[in-house]
């Protein structure tokens, strides 16, 4: 009896307590939720370099179990509060029934609703959504939904300015180079090649040495952070030989001058004919060699290695070479006693 006695006091203070629910607050509470995107740990980033900016909320109203057969009547709108002091954030936002369904459900359907950080105003605090509704035909007192997120400052990262140099990339007497936010500006492996000369509106002029030939490097050091351009100097020719590098007594193979620019940079290409072999013309940058078949090799030579010599002139810096090694295989090689 004393366990049916207390259960019936218990189910009382229930029907009592959910009673005063119903006829005082049909609201329960109000959840809502920023994009990822304006999220941080948790905490919505506030822009420091903007007058003014704007996020958009997921907003939902939540009831009491139980009060989906009572009219429903909610505004409210989204604040900053900041120590106990109000920023207002949005316009307001009213529900009704019709907001709930189907059938008049606990939680509403979502609102999104923009709230807007303004300029000049202390941006540090904590987002809520102050509400009231409408019971028994009077509005109730405002309140504060339990759900908050802590706003913090959006610190940028720091941004090394980018440092670039513009200019040719090959010289033969002078040449100027740009470079856009410089540091300590110096050339690499110029000795006796090129000199640096520096000019104004971030301008340097690079010169070439005498008749020096070479590859050297315009450097700019910005905050431990290198940039570099090759440039070079003199009479080289931009490029390489492409084919086979061995080759037998009798056989042949095409060889091409490969250049990294403009042909009509070069004047007069001419390839060498390496001992030991004839060449046919191809093209002005292509040639073929043929080993001849009784190759000459020493006693006991079992492989000889000539050099394909290709010769240009490039005005206003003189001539150029470049060197291609070709190995020639002896399939005979003659014992040496």
């Amino acid at each position: 009896m004393k366990i049916i006695k207390n259960f019936l006091i218990a189910f009382f203070v229930l029907l009592m307590c959910n009673n005063a629910f119903s006829q005082n607050n049909i609201v329960n509470d109000a959840d809502f939720s920023p994009p990822n995107s304006a999220l941080q740990n948790g905490k919505i980033i506030v822009q420091t370099h903007t007058n003014q900016e704007s996020i958009t909320l997921a907003l939902n109203l939540v009831r009491w179990a139980g009060s989906e057969s009572k009219q429903l009547e909610a505004e409210g709108y989204f604040i900053l509060d900041i120590n106990s002091s109000e920023i207002i954030l949005s316009d307001a936002v009213t529900f009704s029934n019709s907001d709930f369904s189907p059938s008049y459900a606990i939680i509403s359907q979502p609102k999104f609703i923009p709230i807007t950080f303004k300029a000049n105003l202390v941006k540090i605090g904590a987002v809520k959504f102050k509400f009231r509704e409408k019971t028994n035909g009077a509005w109730t007192a405002y309140r504060y939904s339990s759900k908050n997120f802590t706003t913090a400052y959006y610190i940028p990262p720091v941004v090394t300015p980018v440092t670039e140099i513009s200019g040719p990339d090959n010289l033969c007497t002078e040449a100027t180079y740009t470079i856009t936010n410089p540091g300590a500006v110096t050339l690499e492996n110029a000795v006796g090649i090129a000199t640096l000369t520096a000019l104004s509106n971030n301008q340097w002029k690079v010169t070439r040495t005498g008749q020096a030939n070479g590859t050297i490097k315009l450097t700019s050091t910005l905050n431990g952070i290198k940039s570099t351009k090759d440039i070079k100097i003199g009479a080289i020719i931009n490029g390489e030989i492409s084919g086979i590098s061995t080759i037998f007594p009798g056989k042949y193979h095409d060889y091409t001058l490969i250049l990294n620019d403009n042909i009509a940079n070069y004047q007069n290409i001419t390839f060498g004919i390496p001992d030991g072999m004839t060449m046919q013309i191809l093209a002005n940058n292509k040639v073929r060699l043929t080993a001849a078949r009784n190759y000459a090799f020493a006693p006991g030579e079992t492989e000889h290695t000539v050099t394909l010599n290709v010769t240009a002139t490039i005005p206003g810096c003189g001539i150029a070479s470049i060197e291609f090694p070709i190995t020639v295989i002896n399939p005979n090689p003659t014992p040496i006693n």
